[in-house]
Formats: C-alpha cells, sequence, structure tokens
C-alpha cells in the first residue's frame, strides 16, 4: 500500500488514517501496519489514543504529504489516492484539502471506533472497526 494512500485508507491507521471507509476495503491495512500507526499514535504509550492523539497524528501524517508546504494537499502529492477518494474528502470541490477537510473526514472513525464509548481508543477497538469495514 502506497504511503499517500494509508493517509486515507484506514490504514497505517484508521488513526489516521488509515482507511476512509468501505471503498477502499480492498486495501485494508495489515494488522501489523495497525499496530506500528496506532503505536505512533499512542504518544504517551498508554495504551489507548485519545481524541488529541487522533488528531495529532493525522496532522502530523498531512504535513508529512503537503509536499509544496501550502497547508492543502492537492492530487498532486496524493498520487496513489484516486479521484474518487480525493474528491469524497475534498467537501468544497476546490481541488484542494485542507487539514480541516482531512480531520473531518476522519474524526468520525476515531467515534466510530471508540466501541466503549470511554473516549480512547483501543488498539483492540481499533482493529474490530477496520475488521468490520
Amino acid at each position: 500500500m502506497g504511503h499517500t494512500r494509508k493517509l486515507f485508507c484506514a490504514a497505517a491507521m484508521t488513526l489516521a488514517i488509515v482507511h476512509g471507509g468501505a471503498a477502499l476495503a480492498a486495501d485494508k491495512p495489515t494488522e501489523a501496519e495497525l499496530r506500528a500507526a496506532f503505536d505512533q499514535a499512542d504518544v504517551n504509550s498508554d495504551g489507548h489514543v485519545d481524541v488529541d492523539e487522533f488528531v495529532g497524528y493525522f496532522v502530523s501524517l498531512f504535513g508529512n504529504f503537503d509536499a509544496n508546504g501550502d497547508g492543502f494537499l492537492t492530487p498532486d502529492e496524493l498520487e496513489d489516492v484516486t479521484p474518487e477518494e480525493f474528491n469524497e474528502v475534498d467537501r468544497n470541490g476546490d481541488g484542494k484539502i485542507s487539514l480541516g477537510e482531512g480531520i473531518g473526514a476522519r474524526i468520525v472513525i476515531f467515534f466510530d471506533s471508540d466501541t466503549d464509548r470511554n473516549g480512547v481508543m483501543t488498539f483492540e477497538e481499533l482493529l474490530a472497526y477496520e475488521n468490520s469495514q
């Protein structure tokens, strides 16, 4: 799976994000990819990812892909993301994805994954979420 695809695929972590939904089900991350992404997002190493860690992880990934540093992601910067996948996140249709659009599109994953609604995501919750997609 390409690195840019991981930003949209729930994979390297649904935490960031790793999967954008059923449309990318064929590109499901492996358990090892999910674990690696989860561990990266779990900044304080407490075995849970809270919403701040989730968003922080996404922001760091976003910055890594923003090659020209303009604060937006364009199709050129996300070469292995299909136009359909891109347009799903580009909510205002301006041909670029802002950080807000990216976070807005992915934060749902955090809340859907937190099945016990305690405000943190465990790896087991993430894995169950991924397996349900």
